[in-house]
């Protein structure tokens, strides 16, 4: 019965990752594919995407902490930094100079500002093993969509990035949990 607990546990938390993950992954993706297209359209998108993420992050992070609380403070930095993030891969991606190779720091150095700026808001010092996730997430992202929009249409390249991402981001959430750390001590109820 044990076993069967944690892997009902293991796939809720994955699912609702993949919940907060889909908008995010979706706009991104879907404003790069109109970048070249109409640049008011892609933000528009991007922006659309980081909204949605962040509003998903309210009832999925308190069911995947229980007794977390997704502070005001939290969303808005939240919608801040992943559009400006967005809109800095879609020029990074975009730029004639970037390629596979610069991947591996562009994704660092996102996953860097996105954890600290994620942790700051939260009231939390920054911590290293969520930078470290979310840098590897980013790397392998970056990677996975340069090959995706070579190869295959849009919706696999969603659905390939957002089961990366939501595999890696996962697994930090259920590590977190067994450690017995809280999503972020400042929101916690």
């Amino acid at each position: 019965m044990e076993t069967r607990t944690g892997i009902i546990q293991v796939l809720s938390v994955m699912f609702l990752e993949a919940v907060q993950n889909l908008p995010l992954i979706a706009g991104f993706m879907g404003g790069l594919s109109l970048w070249n297209k109409s640049l008011w359209l892609s933000v528009t998108c991007m922006v659309a995407g980081s909204v949605l993420s962040a509003l998903s992050m309210v009832p999925t992070e308190r069911r995947i902490f229980e007794g977390h609380r997704e502070s005001a403070r939290a969303v808005i930095a939240n919608v801040g930094v992943f559009s400006v993030l967005m809109f800095g891969f879609g020029a990074y991606v975009r730029a004639g100079w970037s390629n596979w190779r610069t991947d591996a720091v562009g994704g660092l150095v996102a996953g860097a500002m996105l954890g600290a700026a994620q942790d700051l808001a939260a009231g939390e010092p920054v911590g290293f093993a969520r930078v470290l996730a979310l840098g590897l997430s980013c790397v392998v992202s970056l990677l996975v969509i340069r090959w995706v929009l070579q190869v295959w249409p849009l919706l696999v390249g969603i659905l390939a990035v957002t089961i990366w991402f939501t595999l890696m981001m996962g697994a930090y959430k259920l590590w977190r949990k067994a450690c017995g750390s809280p999503a972020a001590a400042g929101d916690i109820e």
